[in-house]
């Protein structure tokens, strides 16, 4: 049987070790840090996204509107322009 010989790292080689495990919590450290700003980061882009849909929709909601209002406004006082500052409407010259 061969007889092993315990072996005393110097302080230098106790210092390089330390430095390296700093070095492995330190990075481990910084990818959590990574990963919590990408989950903040998808909940604002989550929560972007819901704001431009309810904003589509709203749009659409208002060109229904406008469609519907015209509509009404052309069967009451015929085919025109609306002047929006005067409030005044002026109906189609027909040729």
């Amino acid at each position: 049987m061969s007889e092993t010989k315990e072996t005393k790292f110097s302080t230098d080689e106790m210092k390089i070790v330390k430095e390296i495990q700093q070095k492995y919590v330190d990075t481990q450290h910084k990818l959590g840090q990574i990963s919590v700003a990408e989950i903040r980061l998808q909940q604002q882009m989550d929560a972007l996204m819901e704001t431009r849909q309810e904003l589509n929709e709203s749009f659409i909601k208002a060109q229904e509107e406008e469609k519907e209002f015209i509509s009404k406004i052309t069967e009451k006082y015929g085919d025109g322009v609306l002047n929006p500052e005067t409030g005044i409407y002026n109906p189609k010259i027909e040729k």
